[in-house]
């Protein structure tokens, strides 16, 4: 039995039938081994009530972070956190799952910008003073939530804006395997971002990125899935093995004599297309690109 822990140093996957465990990090000797039980990218409020319901034990992580933000806000608190958490929640799924089963039936929760709208007025109720914040639950997951859906519904400018707010919310530079699937999701936004036809209204829009800085980006997030994906699952798992086959894919269809990542020309050039795309993204501090 392993213990749960919210900030774990280790996971457990399935693969080929049998149960592996890989560290996260450097484990000391002697150190618990503990993982997580449940996705530790939801929200801490869904976090909480899953554990109690299913384990039998209460979470307080990242509620001292909650805290501090309705302190610096001076007008409101944890009970008005909590309850526009819940109404957040309510929205996301609402148009994860309602609109999607029901299809005409809820305009409104099928209508992202208007999800997207509501959302913000939620936030800016909650902390009218300081404001709620990307990173603070569950902001990030509605964030790549929207992002996953507007890319359903042919929509990649929204779809990567959110994505990538919600990826840098939830720390670009973190490790472990839902960093890998969450990078996965962004990659296949900017796929279909830079594959745009030349008439698309999207690209009349001057605001919007050129297309050789989003597949700059795209190229060098798919080497860091690699990359990141090797050293969390291993070499020989079958995750690792297919985002290898998609680099090597998208690589082969670049023009004789580009250069590519991590050749020092890419790493120059990508350093500009990176900062112009997560600009326009509005974010404005991406550590851990």
């Amino acid at each position: 039995m392993i213990n749960h822990s919210c900030e774990p140093n280790a996971f457990a996957f399935l693969e080929k039938g049998e149960i592996r465990v890989r560290s996260l990090r450097k484990i000391a000797a002697g150190e618990e081994i503990t993982i997580c039980y449940i996705d530790p990218t939801i929200d801490v409020k869904s976090r909480r009530e899953i554990l109690m319901d299913e384990h039998f034990f209460e979470c307080d992580y990242e509620i001292e972070a909650q805290k501090r933000r309705v302190v610096a806000d001076g007008e409101t608190s944890m009970a008005t956190v909590r309850q526009a958490q819940i109404s957040m929640l309510d929205l996301i799924k609402s148009a994860a799952i309602t609109a999607c089963k029901y299809p005409g039936v809820y305009p409104d929760f099928a209508n992202l910008t208007v999800v997207e709208s509501k959302m913000n007025t939620i936030m800016k109720n909650a902390f009218p003073n300081f404001g709620w914040g990307d990173d603070l639950d569950p902001v990030p997951m509605v964030r790549l939530c929207l992002s996953v859906l507007y890319l359903e519904q042919g929509k990649p400018a929204p779809a990567l804006r959110n994505g990538l707010r919600g990826y840098f919310a939830r720390g670009g530079g973190r490790t472990g395997p839902n960093a890998v699937n969450i990078l996965v999701d962004i990659i296949h936004v900017l796929i279909a971002a830079s594959c745009l036809p030349p008439d698309s209204p999207v690209l009349k829009d001057a605001s919007f990125p050129l297309r050789v800085d989003i597949s700059n980006v795209m190229y060098w997030y798919l080497y860091k899935a690699c990359k990141e994906a090797g050293k969390v699952f291993g070499g020989d798992c079958e995750y690792t093995k297919a985002i290898g086959g998609l680099f090597a894919k998208m690589v082969a269809g670049l023009p004789a004599g580009a250069s590519r990542p991590p050749e020092e020309d890419f790493m120059e050039e990508l350093e500009g297309s990176l900062r112009r795309v997560v600009e326009w993204a509005g974010v404005w501090v991406y550590e851990g690109a």
